[in-house]
């Protein structure tokens, strides 16, 4: 590979990760989707620390300091069960999806949502 094609691939994932474009964003929310369809849901069951929203999300947003020990004081976090709810949709089980986070079924519509307007700003 050369420099050119490993600079062009390193800006293809910065802006990935950074939703920094329309095209970012389609292959970003693309490949979650993916994820999640190709991962077994009893992958997420049985790893119970692994909630990407308190281990990465809100520790970068609050610069490490996880507001759930004050602001999800003695209560569950909104996204809890949103990766497995996230998985059991993708996978169909719908009604498991609505038992480990109602809330899947307001972000899936919102990320299609967001999916096809980006899309359509990429052929722009």
């Amino acid at each position: 590979m050369s420099l050119k094609e490993l600079n062009g691939l390193s800006k293809l994932i910065y802006e990935i990760i950074s939703f920094g474009s329309a095209r970012g964003i389609v292959i970003a929310i693309s490949l979650s989707f993916l994820f999640f369809l190709v991962t077994p849901t009893n992958f997420f069951i049985f790893m119970p620390g692994l909630c990407i929203f308190k281990k990465f999300i809100l520790p970068f947003v609050f610069r490490g300091n996880c507001p759930t020990v004050g602001v999800f004081a003695f209560c569950e976090c909104p996204a809890c069960g949103m990766t497995r709810a996230m998985s059991s949709f993708m996978h169909g089980n719908f009604e498991l999806a609505w038992d480990y986070n109602p809330l899947v079924y307001i972000l899936i519509p919102i990320l299609l949502v967001v999916l096809i307007i980006n899309i359509k700003g990429m052929k722009k």
